[in-house]
């Protein structure tokens, strides 16, 4: 046995500490003052005769993947777990861009908020690839993106009937998603996309009231924060599961907690809170103490386990479409360079750029000598293909979150501790 290349040790706080292992996301926690023992005991981890006491810590660290057998090139798994993400088969995933409109226009969003809307003729070539497709995998995921999709929430609920019909003929399950600003959802929609099998959305709410109001208006200029929290609170009503999606910077980081005390507590179980740094590549603010509250307010961590892909234009079983039926090689990409190729009238994928194609599907972290020895690579492993397509020869630095290896490892610990202590007071 040896000790994993992805375990650090870790301060917990002043009389706590755990072995903390980047691969399986899990740990072993123990009291400092036994700190000096535990280096003996993984020193000599192949001793062969062990105390009651030494085989319990063996098995826990085991179990937590802090210790694995001599055999095993961790490098290998990695590589095995991120082509099996990639390329799984019973499953595929479509994005699908309803509108390139807006109805609001955000104070950083780089969008052309060109009125292009979902065309009939792609509406149908699409709902061919879905026949398609029904008859090869077991599940159908398609993802409302935008502009504002729910611009377009009648084209929506058409194909959405139309794609729950196609699947449940051919058994293959189908639900849907949707990106959304939130503001043009009202009760009557919410029980259309309940029909419709939309099961999540993700809304995004910059800060509180005063912050919000400043940098995310309506086209027209109007307020929108009290219309979007009044609308993830009836969408939770309705059972669809909420990504709350917080843009940061130093203004606004502190704006946070009246954010997460608008949703009822009932329902905080049912949101998954995502921040990020609104400039990504030129501000990282750390999202730890953020995180840390929303995780001690009840709400659930979006970024619990690895991912090993970073979106669908990483997956073999996954096309991103626009509103003219053109295939996108990656949704921020350039205008010029995002076309790869298109679906044919018979719901076909034709692939133009093929030599881009298999590049963003095969590329990794693990190209990257610097990466290899990299005890984050199991994190980053995931990053944006795109972004190692124009260079993958460096490390592409601190992600959108802000967060270090120690306060995402703490954010993994905090939330075992913050679940379990909700679950013993239910119980």
């Amino acid at each position: 046995m040896k000790v994993s290349k992805y375990t650090l040790d870790i301060p917990i706080n002043r009389k706590k500490a755990m072995l903390y292992n980047t691969l399986s996301r899990r740990y072993y926690t123990y009291n400092i003052e036994n700190r000096d023992s535990l280096r003996v005991f993984l020193d000599e981890i192949n001793k062969g005769e062990y105390t009651d006491s030494e085989i319990k810590v063996f098995r826990q660290l085991v179990a937590n993947g802090i210790i694995v057998r001599d055999s095993v090139d961790e490098l290998k798994k990695l590589e095995f777990l991120e082509t099996s993400a990639r390329y799984q088969e019973y499953i595929f995933k479509i994005t699908i861009y309803a509108t390139n409109a807006c109805n609001f226009r955000c104070s950083y969003c780089e969008q052309k908020h060109e009125a292009h809307s979902l065309t009939d003729e792609a509406m149908e070539t699409i709902l061919h690839c879905i026949e398609k497709m029904s008859q090869k995998v077991r599940c159908i995921e398609v993802d409302w993106f935008g502009g504002e999709p729910l611009l377009e929430n009648d084209k929506i609920e058409y194909f959405m009937k139309k794609a729950k019909e196609i699947c449940s003929q051919n058994s293959c399950e189908l639900f849907a998603t949707v990106t959304t600003n939130g503001y043009l959802l009202n009760e009557k929609m919410l029980g259309q996309m309940g029909n419709a099998n939309v099961r999540a959305m993700q809304i995004t709410v910059d800060g509180n009231r005063i912050t919000h109001n400043s940098r995310r208006r309506l086209l027209s200029d109007g307020e929108t924060f009290d219309v979007i929290m009044r609308n993830i609170n009836a969408a939770l009503r309705q059972g669809i599961c909420i990504t709350l999606r917080i843009n940061i910077d130093e203004q606004n980081k502190n704006d946070i907690s009246e954010v997460l005390d608008e949703i009822m507590p009932a329902y905080r179980s049912h949101v998954y809170v995502s921040i990020s740094n609104i400039f990504q590549n030129k501000q990282t603010v750390s999202t730890y103490p953020l995180l840390l509250q929303a995780m001690q307010k009840g709400f659930l961590a979006h970024d619990r386990w690895n991912h090993y892909v970073h979106c669908h234009a990483c997956l073999k079983n996954a096309v991103i479409v626009d509103t003219d039926g053109n295939v996108l090689l990656c949704s921020n990409t350039s205008d010029e360079e995002k076309r790869m190729g298109y679906l044919k009238a018979d719901g076909d994928i034709y692939i133009e750029r093929v030599e881009d194609y298999y590049k963003i599907k095969t590329l990794s972290a693990r190209d990257n000598s610097q990466c290899q020895d990299c005890i984050e690579l199991p994190y980053c492993i995931a990053s944006c293909k795109y972004q190692r397509m124009r260079t993958n020869d460096k490390c592409l630095g601190v992600q959108a979150d802000g967060l270090s290896l120690n306060e995402r490892a703490l954010l993994d610990y905090y939330y075992d501790q913050f679940r379990n202590a909700s679950a013993k007071k239910a119980g």
